[in-house]
């Protein structure tokens, strides 16, 4: 009864954690054209705080985003 409609449908896809380079290359990758540039410290502490697991970087790199865009 608590089965997915999805269920042998979709195939889980485990993503493995980026690499300290490939992530860093994944932030300054994506402000490209905007404006905005994360600094050192920043990308440090973005690496730290989610381990470079790439939805959690995602995620905190957007709330970054978003703060600085706003004193922008």
């Amino acid at each position: 009864g608590l089965t997915s409609p999805f269920h042998n449908i979709f195939h889980t896809k485990i993503v493995e954690n980026f690499t300290e380079d490939d992530a860093k290359y994944f932030l300054k990758d994506r402000l490209q054209g905007t404006g905005i540039s994360f600094s050192d410290s920043e990308i440090d502490q973005l690496l730290e705080t989610t381990e470079c697991h790439p939805a959690k970087l995602q995620q905190e790199a957007y709330n970054l985003y978003e703060q600085l865009i706003k004193n922008y």
